[in-house]
């Protein structure tokens, strides 16, 4: 039931069309009129029969760390940008010289700034 909340706000989200900020990715407004107009109405109705059977079972709700949360994806993140240098990605294969002159300096620099949110953590 804790996924179900999390897929409504997702769903919300993409409801009022509140896309993220990002560069590398475009998110299409492709969804249909009735359902940006009709999803947030049926969301609370979901988001009430989950509190009832909550209730009803008498679960509590569980505690999540947000600092945990943040620290186990800046750690992700700092792995997959090492991972994507050229000296790692030879470990798949043949890799043309010209990577490592343009790509693992800026990635580097990259996983520095990353890092940086990590240390605020500490």
């Amino acid at each position: 039931m804790a996924r179900l909340e999390r897929t409504l706000v997702q769903l919300e989200a993409a409801a009022h069309e509140d896309d993220p900020r990002t560069v590398l990715t475009v998110f299409e407004r492709d969804l249909p009129a009735s359902f940006t107009q009709e999803a947030p109405r049926i969301i609370g109705e979901a988001r009430r029969q989950l509190a009832a059977i909550a209730h009803t079972l008498l679960l509590r709700p569980r505690t999540e760390s947000r600092r945990r949360m943040c620290r186990a994806l800046i750690t992700s993140e700092l792995n997959g940008l090492t991972d994507a240098t050229s000296t790692r990605l030879r470990g798949f294969g043949a890799v043309d010289a010209s990577i490592a002159t343009h790509l693992d300096a800026p990635l580097e620099t990259l996983r520095a700034t990353v890092s940086r949110l990590a240390e605020l953590l500490a």
